[in-house]
């Protein structure tokens, strides 16, 4: 699912 990739990018740009 596209959502889940973007949430997980968004996850990462959350942690940096």
């Amino acid at each position: 699912m596209v959502t889940t990739k973007m949430a997980k990018q968004t996850g990462e740009v959350l942690i940096k």
